[in-house]
């Protein structure tokens, strides 16, 4: 019969403590990402739309040689940026990992909370703290 080591409520705190960090870590990561992406695709499709409606209004933004050719590229550049950054933003799921991860830091709060005020045993803290890093396991170490 094998016996396990002894895992004192102590040990359990703080491997709780440094996964939190880690979560928050990828949660600020994961925002700033999101905030980034999110808003550079509004603000080149606002600047492609109000290059847009310039032309439309006073004619080629560029007056000089080619200028409708320079303001149609200006406007698909800035349409091209816009599309690109939501893309990414939709392909790597940045909003789905961030609630994902912000969902890990909360539930790994609430464990903490329960074993600082002793309302479970360490052993339900541990077994539950397990339960959360195999369902959290692509955002924890």
């Amino acid at each position: 019969m094998a016996t396990t080591p002894s895992i004192s409520a102590e040990m359990i705190l703080s491997k709780i403590r440094e996964s939190i960090e880690h979560a928050e870590f990828e949660s600020a990561r994961l925002r700033r990402r999101n905030s980034r992406l999110t808003g550079t695709g509004i603000l080149a499709g606002g600047l492609s739309t109000a290059v847009g409606a310039l032309a439309v209004t006073f004619g080629p933004v560029v007056s000089q040689g080619g200028g409708w050719k320079l303001t149609c590229g200006i406007a698909t550049l800035l349409t091209a940026c816009a599309t690109v950054c939501m893309g990414f933003c939709q392909q790597f799921a940045v909003p789905d990992h961030l609630a994902r991860a912000t969902a890990c830091a909360g539930r790994l709060r609430a464990l903490e909370v329960q074993l600082s005020l002793g309302g479970h045993s360490h052993t339900e803290v541990a077994s539950e703290y397990e339960e959360i890093m195999a369902f959290y396991c692509d955002l924890t170490l």
